[in-house]
Parts: C-alpha cells; structure tokens; sequence
C-alpha cells in the first residue's frame, strides 16, 4: 500500500497545482480587468478636462474676440466725434479768416480813402467859409 500512496500524492499535487494555477490565473485575470478599468477611468477623466479645457479657451478666445469688437467700434464713434469737431473748427477757422479778411479789407479801403475824405471835408470846409463869407453882404445891405 505504501505505492498506492506514492502514486496518490503525485495526483494530489498536480490537482492542487492546477487548482492554484487556476487561482492565480484568475486572480491575473482579475488584476487585469481592474487595471483595464482604472485605465479606462483614467483615460475618461483626462477627455473630460481636455474637453473643459477646450469649452474655457472657446470661451476666452470668443470673450476676447467681443472685447476686440467692442474697443474697434468705441474707437470708430471716438474717431468720427473727432473728425467732425476737427470739421467744425476748420469751418469756424475759415470763417474767421473769412471775417478777418472782411475787416482787413475795410480798414485798408478805409485808410486809402482817408485823404480823399480828408481833401473832401477842406473842400467843404473852404465852400462854408466862401458861402458864408457871401452872407454877410447880404445881411449888410439889410
């Protein structure tokens, strides 16, 4: 009987070899698919922030694309204001200088005709003078 045993023993082993073998096989097995899913986690999570990630540089560059918009039409209704009050003060410039060429010209043709006004009173003056020289005559003879 001791050679049944022998014989029995060898069996036993290799049935508990094969049954660990099995266990450990899937106990891999199990290792495997947990990390197979913390990968697949893992992976998710990183596409979910680049995702985020994309939606906040969206937004950003879209706010930053309004705020561009915004400052070249605040600048366009500044420049137009500026144009038209430069406008205004070229047309009232040039109506200055139209007065003034107005009242430079008056004053020119003004001086030039001072002796000829001044000639003209003497004139009348010396009339006055010989019309009134003449009266007294008349007023002796009364």
């Amino acid at each position: 009987m001791p050679e049944t045993r022998k014989a029995t023993k060898p069996q036993e082993t290799s049935e508990e070899t094969t049954q660990a073998a099995e266990k450990a096989e899937s106990a891999v097995n199990q290792a495997a698919t947990a990390f197979g899913e913390t990968l697949r986690e893992a992976g998710k999570t990183v596409v979910d922030g680049a995702i985020a990630m994309q939606d906040r540089n969206a937004h950003f560059a879209q706010s930053i694309i309004e705020q561009g918009f915004k400052q070249v039409e605040e600048q366009t209704v500044a420049l137009h204001k500026l144009n038209r009050a430069a406008a205004s003060q070229s047309e009232a410039r040039r109506a200055a200088f139209r007065d003034l060429g107005r009242e430079a010209a008056a004053a020119s043709f003004s001086l030039l005709m001072l002796p000829a006004r001044r000639s003209r009173r003497v004139f009348e003056s010396a009339r006055e003078t010989v019309r009134e020289s003449a009266k007294p005559s008349d007023s002796a003879e009364a």
